[in-house]
């Protein structure tokens, strides 16, 4: 054979194999596709930094580890209806103070040791004496938490309490073993449908069925959650199918999820009661902010119209608020010259700066480089305030930093911020003064009207008495309402199940599944 045919057949040859490798690489990559359906994958725009729910609140963690890794004490469905969980059973004395739960003794943890009561005592303590305010109020009136049996806690109570039962289906009610004390924060166990696999900062959470758990198999038995920081490269890796589901949107990209198509390309979920609000935040603990006139001054600073009109947000989906209470909550009311405590009225709000001897100070306003959406609201907010007079010079840090810095200085280390969450009136309950959440805001005289309003025996009574702690929150200018939003999830149509939340805002990954 002569050298130019040996040479033919060698290119041939390198060809075919090239082409074999190929085919035999792309049937080992459809070979890994989920033809069975058994998994999904989502985002979210932050990485939460840190897996520990008792002190960790931020909305990027608490989707995800309630109801999933995590069970409540006793279940509670979307019109208040108590179920059993890790309780298989309770009951209560005659005059309310007294609860007895008993322990399901057949639950596991994922890491395959039993459910104990002592379990239960510790993760009660562990919220009713952790870092996040809101999470310490159904213990507002609890004396004492004490397993009674292996498998019975008994928790009494000073008075009777609306807020405890009910509490103990939110996180506060979050059931976690003891030996998982200095763990929580990369490898949290509970005894829910999933367990977390794998968790790289800055990339993903991973997680799979959990094999002990008493919940009946998940159609869907591994969900990965990745972490995409830039919104709307978060849109194009829906719309390529490198995601299946967005269940938080960020406000910044409304506008273009309705003018390119996405709310009719996949399922739009509209969900006022998973909605949040926003909030500015005065440090009450620092100097200058402490002053009393500060935070009423710069309340009358703040056009909240202007301030939802800059969001862009679709028709309805944000409401301006001066209240308290998410859109499906008795309490909310939109802003209004009636329902508003403090006006608008940003020249007499400088008046009033310069009078309390602040009028050559230049305050603090801590933002966040990485999560647009609270970027530009903190952008809006600047803007008023510094039209209006003020002296606001900005301090933008990353996520982690800003959790660092709101969360866990003691006492927080900010002077003004923007807030989003799902702030309740039962947040801003603070019976200790040196025991104050991120918020700062501690006032006895709120704190009562709260307590007097768990103890009501009549909705009419507990009503009046809510509605005027709100008030008061708002006329002391601490944290103080800007608006209410509905929240906004995006799915792929074939991708159905989605309920809605009760502990908190999660997302209840074992109720998901594919239509065929």
């Amino acid at each position: 054979m002569g050298t130019k045919k040996r040479h033919i057949f060698k290119v041939l040859a390198l060809v075919i194999s090239v082409f074999t490798s190929v085919f035999w690489a792309g049937l080992s990559s459809a070979s890994s596709i989920d033809t069975k359906k058994t998994s999904m994958t989502l985002s979210i725009f932050q990485d939460p930094g840190r897996l520990d729910v008792v002190t960790q609140a931020a909305t990027s963690l608490i989707l995800w580890i309630p109801g999933n890794v995590y069970e409540p004490l006793v279940s509670f469905d979307s019109s208040d209806k108590p179920s059993p969980s890790v309780a298989k059973s309770w009951t209560v004395s005659p005059d309310g103070k007294t609860y007895k739960f008993v322990i399901d003794e057949s639950r596991k943890f994922s890491d395959g040791s039993k459910v104990t009561a002592a379990d239960v005592v510790y993760s009660l303590e562990q919220f009713k004496n952790g870092p996040i305010l809101g999470y310490k109020g159904p213990f507002a009136n609890v004396s004492t938490i004490k397993a009674t049996k292996k498998n019975e806690v008994t928790i009494v109570l000073t008075a009777r309490s609306r807020g405890f039962f009910r509490g103990m289906g939110t996180m506060a009610g979050l059931v976690m073993p003891a030996s998982s004390e200095g763990k929580r924060n990369s490898n949290p166990i509970g005894s829910g449908p999933y367990k977390v696999v794998d968790y790289k900062p800055g990339s993903h959470i991973q997680f799979e069925y959990n094999k002990r758990s008493s919940a009946k198999k998940p159609a869907i038995t591994s969900v990965k959650v990745r972490f995409i920081t830039d919104s709307p490269a978060s849109l194009l890796a829906l719309r390529a199918g490198e995601v299946d589901g967005l269940p938080i949107t960020s406000s910044s990209i409304w506008s273009r999820i309705s003018s390119e198509g996405y709310t009719k390309d996949f399922r739009k979920i509209l969900k006022p009661a998973s909605g949040e609000l926003h909030w500015l935040m005065v440090n009450q603990k620092l100097a200058p902010y402490n002053n009393p006139a500060f935070g009423k001054a710069i309340a009358k600073m703040i056009n909240r119209d202007t301030y939802v009109a800059g969001l862009g947000a679709p028709k309805g989906a944000m409401v301006p608020q001066c209240g308290w209470g998410i859109m499906t909550a008795r309490t909310f009311k939109p802003a209004s010259k009636e329902n508003c405590e403090i006006d608008y009225n940003p020249a007499q709000g400088m008046k009033e700066i310069v009078a309390a001897g602040l009028g050559d100070k230049v305050f603090e306003f801590v933002g966040l480089t990485d999560v647009s959406s609270l970027r530009l609201s903190a952008d809006l907010i600047t803007q008023q305030l510094q039209s209006a007079g003020l002296k606001v010079k900005r301090k933008d840090i990353p996520l982690a930093q800003y959790s660092s810095t709101i969360f866990n200085s003691r006492p927080p280390a900010y002077g003004l911020s923007l807030m989003g969450g799902s702030g309740t009136l039962a947040d801003f309950v603070c019976l200790d003064q040196q025991k104050y959440g991120y918020q700062t805001y501690c006032s006895p005289e709120y704190t009562k009207l709260m307590q007097r309003a768990d103890r009501a025996a009549s909705d009419a009574y507990y009503f009046k008495l809510i509605s005027e702690a709100n008030t008061l929150l708002q006329k002391d200018g601490v944290v103080i309402p800007l608006l209410a939003r509905t929240g906004l999830g995006l799915y792929n149509k074939k991708l159905v199940g989605w309920t809605p939340p009760t502990i908190r805002v999660e997302v209840r990954l074992s109720d998901f599944h594919w239509e065929k």
